[in-house]
């Protein structure tokens, strides 16, 4: 009898593992061994699931020749780094992968090259469209503009193909802005006028001025990372992340990026917004301790008219918030206004007050939003404000415009380096490639693709044609705060202490706010956030000198 017990479970263990071999890590079984066949396996993300099975059909129709065919296999939520550089290491026989990838250790990492180079195979060659034909220029033309750097490539090779252009910024419930009669913000002052505005009927209405996502989700760096790299500048900004100036190690001296004279100043002024930002009492209630799903909730109620995001918000909301995603849309992070002021101030060439610099800076960023070039907005703001202005100076405000926080340094399609079968997937990622596949990937995850930017600019959401209005601007600029350069070799991978989430939550925790119960109106002013953000500032210092007082023993 125990024997019979033994082997029907032995075969009902067997049935189950048949049956649900997809659950959790790859099952052998879910893996197809033909040659014709490649095995995709896609990360399970705000960009849903629907696009890979679109992909799917067409791409079968269009190979039908051939006779190749896509496996996928079931989305993963939890597909890390690790796990995908383990699956491959471990030769799992999954051929591509729809991912977050961070190139340099995907290369150069614990597990060896997990990425195959596809400089060949895939970006010297045209991209395949839907009728089989090929495009007329090659794929690595196609990328050529610039204006979407995901660091696909390593010394000169490329290790896989941009998926979506994956954005941070801020969403805005326009039904409830239209409330108060205010118009999106340009600038971090336009963006805390808009909170005082709100903040006066906020006890009697509940609505307030934005939400945020707590914990380890780290949306802050939306904010944080973007104010920085507007007020010091792209090429300082690089410079402060990756420890490297003028493309040579700072071996000696890196540590002076945290000095006053460098990026102090921005990590000040940076630290000042952000307290304002965070001033508890003016977030929705809940806000400081709920998840991502409560978060978006209240945003698309109206409880909260601004939420920083990323450009995956329809897709998360599209079966929760179906009637509320007319009501939304997408801005860039409004430029820091201490760059106006820095630029155009006191002791520059102009010597423009406070609030003249505020007024050029917004004029100027208006112009930039629509496209017009640096010549062709010297000579209207020349006359409105009866100035000279250097083209320079323009350009550098139009350039921080641009600067676009992305949460990963690369969201794409890759080769696993153990395919066998890399012809045909070289083949499917010239194929993802196309314009025609371009316009699949924008309408399923409801985002921008990077070979079909305009895909989305006659969308019925007002959220999808302005994110395609923000990446398609002659201005954009995808960045990070992916530690590379000098400071990943030597191993000090933050960018400062407290950054990110952590300066969230250590202002919260100060609780310094120019709101109370009593008086909600109270007029704003920017000493309680000085004197609160230089507090954190000499933390961050204190900890800077103490992690690098012996910089030279610790750089190997």
């Amino acid at each position: 009898m125990k024997k019979k017990i033994t082997v029907f479970i032995t075969v009902f263990a067997t049935l189950v593992a048949t049956l649900f071999g997809f659950t959790g890590c790859t099952a052998k079984e879910a893996i197809s061994v033909e040659p014709n066949v490649i095995n995709v396996r896609i990360r399970r993300s705000g960009y849903g699931t629907d696009y890979i099975y679109a992909l799917k059909e067409q791409f079968e129709k269009t190979f039908a020749d051939k006779g190749y065919k896509l496996n996928v296999l079931t989305p993963v939520q939890g597909l890390t780094l690790d796990v995908l550089y383990q699956e491959i290491y471990a030769d799992e026989g999954i051929d591509v992968y729809f991912s977050d990838v961070n190139i340099t250790k995907a290369i150069t990492g614990q597990y060896g090259q997990v990425l195959a180079d596809v400089s060949d195979s895939v970006y010297t060659k045209p991209a395949i469209k839907f009728d089989g034909t090929e495009e007329e220029q090659p794929i690595a033309q196609k990328l050529s503009g610039g204006d979407f750097d995901y660091k696909l490539d390593y010394n000169g090779k490329y290790y896989g193909l941009p998926f979506v252009k994956d954005i941070g910024a801020l969403a805005v419930n326009t039904k409830m802005l239209g409330e108060y009669d205010l118009e999106l913000p340009r600038t971090s002052k336009e963006l805390f006028n808009c909170f005082s505005e709100i903040m006066k009927t906020a006890l009697n209405s509940m609505i307030f001025p934005w939400t945020y996502v707590s914990g380890s989700n780290n949306y802050p760096s939306h904010f944080t990372n973007t104010w920085m790299a507007q007020y010091l500048g792209e090429e300082d900004y690089n410079t402060m992340y990756s420890f490297e100036k003028d493309g040579a190690p700072m071996t000696e001296d890196g540590y002076t990026v945290f000095s006053k004279d460098f990026a102090g100043d921005a990590i000040e002024k940076t630290l000042t917004q952000m307290y304002k930002l965070f001033d508890y009492n003016a977030s929705a209630f809940g806000s400081a301790t709920q998840d991502l799903t409560n978060a978006q909730t209240k945003f698309m109620k109206g409880d909260a008219v601004f939420y920083t995001v990323g450009g995956w918000l329809l897709q998360e909301e599209h079966e929760r918030s179906a009637s509320r995603l007319k009501d939304v849309t997408f801005i860039p992070i409004p430029v820091i206004s201490d760059l106006g002021i820095k630029v155009f101030g006191a002791g520059t060439d102009y010597n423009f007050d406070e609030n003249k610099c505020e007024e050029v800076l917004s004029t100027i960023i208006g112009y930039a939003d629509e496209n017009k070039t640096v010549a062709e907005i010297k000579p209207l703001i020349d006359g409105k404000f009866a100035a000279n202005f250097k083209e320079d100076d323009i350009l550098r405000i139009c350039k921080a415009r641009g600067l676009t926080y992305k949460r990963s340094e690369g969201v794409g399609v890759f080769i696993s380096e153990k395919s066998t079968k890399k012809e045909v997937a070289a083949e499917f990622l010239r194929f993802c490639a196309s314009e025609d596949a371009g316009k699949i990937i924008s309408e399923k995850t409801m985002n921008s693709s990077a070979f079909a930017p305009s895909a989305n600019a006659e969308s019925e959401y007002q959220f999808m044609r302005a994110h395609s209005k923000i990446t398609s601007n002659i201005y954009f600029k995808g960045f990070t705060s992916t530690v590379y350069g000098y400071r990943s070799t030597c191993g000090f991978t933050t960018v400062f202490p407290y950054t990110g989430i952590y300066v969230q939550n250590h202002i919260l925790n100060d609780k310094v706010t120019i709101y109370n119960d009593n008086n909600y109106a109270v007029e704003k002013t920017d000493k309680v956030y000085e004197d609160a953000a230089s507090v954190l500032y000499g933390k961050i210092w204190d900890r800077a000198q103490e992690d690098w007082k012996n910089w030279s023993d610790k750089r190997n």
